[in-house]
């Protein structure tokens, strides 16, 4: 296989796999996808004839005793539920994401070893119906992100016992959402002119959010993606890696928005009215010196961007050989996650519509609007640890456990970002025919279920609400050795 063939294989990836979600994950992270891995509890150390692990301890390659090459397809099945003040348990679309992978790997010359991959690096998905209290009924909560790590890796072996690894890429995430959406109404610089006149303060100060419904399409965008490691032997049966991937930061722009306030401005309106005894003539007349046009409405749309943060991590795997046939393996390892999603920035431009420009800026000229959607998340740590036996010359079985602590704020969650879950069971199996390995790989992460917080950060919908998930995955990879 050229590597020519092998370097448009994995950008193909990288460009078709976007809208990915979770699978075994912390936070949006994939703790792994691909066949052989996944089995095993997605321990970086355990066989060294698979590539599959470039990325993440790119070191390992040096190991590698030749050329290599893995394909990897895998299916991804969450089950989640929300309840809420205003909606008893609901479940969540039942959705089936593809993540693909694929690795090439070969020794050039002497001490190197040089290897190039794309695979699902994470993601998130949700799908409600649910109501609204001032929204009202069938308002659809909808997300879906998918983030694809690419790449090339590279290693040298300094001693037979002792390699050296790095690896740099790139990163392509995309996007979309819809879900009502909540700002202080602070941040609405059109108040200001209301808050004037005495008959409003009453109605403006139980005005605590400003709720329209959005939606968000089409936005992708790239990010660089750097990492290192170190892996030692000190015996024919220990290995030991330590594995650092930087801090990230993906900008999704390219992407429209639109925006409905009409149902939050027809509250407001009607509170304006009542503040005035009923007189509709004044209320009318003070709007239409702001600049406000009744009759287009408060429904606009925006050019759109969203910045995504991309954690570091740092990874300590351990690999022994129990024996000639059984292998082990166990990771530690720790997720900044209270720097990459403190919050969210979301920016927005070249509004439509010149009364929501008033509202939000005061000027009918101004269609642009920057606010960060609060999150809050957590730095997080996670366990993985597993087993290979070779139960025939030709058979090799697998199985695994994983664990990881929420990083999810209880402040920070809402709907449609529910990436929850902690701790799951792996199995697999590889089965050798000459060069040629097929395998297979299953887990199956268990329910976890977190309340959020009261007061919320994002919105007041989400005080109080419970949300559930569970996952799903099987994988099927072919790889040789060549």
């Amino acid at each position: 296989m050229s590597r020519h063939v092998t370097l448009g294989l994995a950008g193909a990836l990288l460009l078709a796999a976007a809208p990915a979600a979770r699978t075994q994950t912390n936070g949006y992270l994939l703790a792994c996808s691909a066949a052989a891995p996944l089995g095993r509890g997605c321990t970086t150390l355990a066989d060294p004839a698979d590539p599959a692990a470039m990325f993440a301890n790119p070191a390992g390659l040096a190991t590698l005793g030749g050329r290599a090459a893995s394909f990897n397809g895998a299916a991804f099945l969450p089950t989640m539920s929300y309840r809420n003040a205003v909606n008893p348990r609901t479940d969540g679309k039942n959705n089936a994401f593809p993540l693909p992978a694929a690795f090439f790997a070969d020794r050039t010359r002497g001490p190197f070893t040089v290897g190039v991959g794309a695979q699902t690096l994470g993601g998130m998905g949700a799908d409600y119906t649910l109501s609204h209290a001032l929204l009202g009924p069938d308002q659809r909560y909808h997300s879906k992100f998918g983030l694809m790590k690419g790449g090339i890796a590279a290693a040298y072996a300094v001693s037979p016992q002792l390699s050296l690894g790095a690896m740099a890429g790139a990163l392509y995430g995309q996007l979309e959402m819809a879900t009502p959406y909540a700002v202080n109404p602070a941040q609405l610089a059109g108040l200001a002119g209301l808050a004037a006149d005495p008959d409003y303060a009453p109605l403006l100060s139980a005005f605590t959010e400003a709720t329209a419904y959005a939606e968000m399409t089409g936005l992708w965008g790239l990010g660089f993606t750097a990492g290192a490691s170190v892996q030692y032997q000190p015996s024919r049966a220990l290995t030991l890696a330590l594995g650092w991937t930087a801090p990230s930061t993906v900008t999704l722009g390219h992407g429209r928005a639109s925006m409905d306030m009409n149902a939050q401005f027809g509250q407001l309106y009607q509170g304006m009215v009542a503040a005035k005894g009923g007189d509709t003539a004044t209320v009318n007349a003070q709007l239409a010196g702001f600049g406000i046009n009744l009759a287009n409405g408060m429904a606009t749309k925006f050019g759109a961007a969203v910045d995504i943060g991309v954690p570091q991590t740092l990874t300590l795997a351990l690999g022994a050989k129990a024996s000639d046939r059984v292998r082990l393996g166990a990771d530690v390892g720790w997720i900044g996650w209270k720097r990459a999603f403190r919050d969210m920035p979301v920016r927005l431009a070249g509004g439509t519509n010149a009364n929501v420009n008033i509202m939000m800026n005061g000027d009918p000229a101004n269609g642009a609007f920057a606010t960060a959607w609060p999150l809050g998340w957590k730095d997080s740590w996670t366990a993985r640890a597993g087993a290979e036996l070779d139960a025939t010359s030709a058979l090799t079985l697998r199985a695994g456990g994983i664990y990881g602590t929420n990083p999810v704020s209880a402040g920070g969650l809402f709907t449609i970002f529910p990436a929850i879950v902690q701790s799951a069971a792996t199995l697999g199996a590889g089965y050798r025919l000459g060069e040629t390995t097929v395998n297979v790989g299953y887990a199956h992460t268990f329910n976890n279920s977190q309340t959020a917080a009261s007061p919320h950060m994002v919105a007041a919908e989400y005080a109080n609400s419970t949300s559930s998930l569970a996952e799903n995955t099987f994988s099927f990879a072919l790889s040789w050795r060549f």
